[in-house]
């Protein structure tokens, strides 16, 4: 009956334990993740089709 018990509580705490590990890797993978556009346009290139080749070239509205 003992045995029962300690292995119930054993395996109790292991489970919270996990659990536990689990959340805060779970927590800490979404801390990486910045959804938010913190750059400005600068990088942004708008791109045009040149009608003779139809390849897409950076246009030139600096």
């Amino acid at each position: 009956m003992l045995a029962k018990v300690l292995m119930a509580t054993l395996t109790a705490a292991l489970a919270f334990v996990i659990a536990r590990q689990l959340k805060q890797r779970s927590d800490n993978a979404k801390a990486h993740v910045d959804t938010r556009r913190t750059r400005s346009r600068d990088h942004v290139v708008t791109l045009r089709e040149d009608p003779e080749t139809g390849i897409f070239r950076p246009s030139d509205e600096d």
